[in-house]
């Protein structure tokens, strides 16, 4: 089969092999964003270093830390494992340290565990696409999404956690605090029968949390 235009200028960008393989399982959506930015490539190697040194591993291996396996052509599979990354920079951001990926084979557990004031906590990343839709949309996934994060709490005899949510696709930037998701994790947050757990929102460059750490 000819190579794909994504393909070829994947091949050329230097990237380290092990990162172009994985590059290799793109979807529609993220081959897309490629076309339109042709700094693509450049931003996401950002990505991989940034989230590398907030999870302990080199950048090459910072999808595959995520449990993602190279190559992995499965619908939105991909997008989820960038997703994970941009969450794990997003705790670092937070005052999280000693970030690490739950590995896949713990079974239906978080995502992510780290440490914030002595304090250990578990979060499960979801990917939601383009944007990060409403409220009533949003609590019904924490919910289904928390019983993971619930999984992984009782396993570990205690301490607390929440859902990340990430719209868009990564490209590298720590996001920022953006007052106007305020409103939304604090609806979706009093919308839920968790309220031990918290709702992060990341949307481009903005984020919020509630109920504040």
């Amino acid at each position: 089969m000819k190579p794909s235009a994504y393909d070829r200028r994947l091949a050329a960008s230097g990237l380290p092999p092990a990162v172009r393989l994985s590059l290799a399982g793109a979807g529609p959506e993220l081959r897309a964003a490629e076309r339109r930015d042709p700094g693509f490539f450049a931003g996401l190697s950002g990505l991989f270093a940034a989230a590398g040194e907030a999870l302990g591993l080199p950048p090459e291996e910072a999808l595959s830390g995520s449990g993602y396996l190279p190559g992995d052509a499965t619908p939105g599979r991909l997008e989820a494992a960038l997703a994970e990354l941009r969450a794990a920079l997003f705790l670092r951001a937070e005052g999280f340290e000693e970030i690490k990926a739950v590995p896949r084979a713990a079974g239906r557990t978080a995502d992510l565990r780290a440490l914030r004031a002595g304090r250990e906590y578990h979060f499960e990343v979801r990917f939601v696409g383009g944007e990060l839709g409403t409220v009533k949309r949003l609590a019904a996934k924490f919910g289904c999404k928390s019983a993971q994060v619930r999984t992984s709490l009782k396993r570990r005899g205690g301490g607390r956690g929440g859902v990340v949510f990430v719209a868009g696709l990564p490209c590298g930037a720590v996001p920022g605090p953006a007052a106007e998701l305020a409103a939304t994790a604090a609806a979706v947050h009093s919308a839920c029968r968790r309220k031990d757990l918290h709702v992060c929102l990341i949307d481009g460059g903005r984020i919020a949390v509630a109920p504040p750490w």
